[in-house]
């Protein structure tokens, strides 16, 4: 797939003026070191909940960039958006409980004094996740440059789902049936799975599987298998007015017509 992309990408962010007499480098490296950040950048920062989150996003800019020749992370200049998760010192395990205060310890960088961002949050659709989303854009996480966003079943039309109705979305569900059957029929796995009619339509993995899933799927994925991953990308390209690859967009509208058939 080729063609011209479609830009509406904004100006660069300008370099914020410090304040006299205020450190604010030091200010904001003590609060990013806390949470095991010292290594984010200001600019173009999507955090999420935990480090499997981050895995399953390269691998998706991984496989898009084999077959459809473009980076989904790419700012131009040589510059990438960057994904991370805030930890607790000394672990592997971030999540909920460490994303909302650190949103609330960066809200006067990122959104009074703008030296940090744009940056955007992303959470599970559940209910701790719509506790904290609502708690972060409380802080002010609720404009483009500065946005917290939920994995929400509305923005993701082919993310698995319960059969009971709730709409749980968690990055696991951004995969696609396919190929976390086929990751099932691979191994012994440790998960629980739900049918319809006969039809695995949704799988929650524990670990070690779940730990060991996104490895699977960086090796075996076809784009077809991490669209909804994709289309998370571009959600949050498109918030902060990056162009769009024609080759990510006609992959989406492809996948789409798949799913409305």
């Amino acid at each position: 797939m080729s063609g011209a992309r479609r830009s509406t990408r904004q100006p660069p962010v300008s370099e914020p003026a410090a304040s006299p007499g205020i450190d604010l480098d030091g200010a904001l490296r003590n609060v990013l070191e806390k949470r095991s950040l010292g290594d984010m950048p200001r600019r173009y920062v999507v955090l999420v909940e935990g480090t499997t989150d981050i895995e399953y996003l390269n691998a998706a800019v991984e496989v898009i960039k084999s077959r459809c020749s473009c980076d989904l992370l790419d700012l131009g200049n040589g510059a990438q958006i960057a994904i991370h998760t805030p930890l607790k010192p000394g672990t592997t395990r971030g999540g909920i409980d460490e994303l909302v205060p650190l949103a609330d310890e960066l809200r006067t960088f990122v959104i009074t004094l703008e030296a940090v961002g744009p940056m955007c949050i992303v959470l599970d659709h559940d209910e701790a996740g719509k506790s904290a989303y609502r708690k972060i854009q409380d802080y002010g996480y609720c404009v483009p440059r500065s946005m917290a966003i939920l994995l929400d079943p509305k923005e993701h039309p082919s993310a698995c789902d319960t059969l009971k109705g709730h709409k749980v979305v968690c990055v696991e569900d951004l995969l696609s049936v396919g190929i976390q059957k086929k990751y099932f029929d691979d191994r012994s796995p440790s998960c629980e799975v739900s049918f319809r009619d006969g039809v695995p339509v949704k799988y929650v993995w524990h670990r070690p599987s779940k730990d060991e899933l996104p490895e699977f799927v960086r090796t075996n994925a076809e784009p077809q298998d991490l669209c909804e991953l994709v289309r998370l990308i571009v959600r949050i390209r498109k918030l902060w007015s990056l162009e769009i690859p024609e080759a990510v967009e006609e992959l989406l509208q492809s996948h789409d017509a798949g799913v409305v058939e």
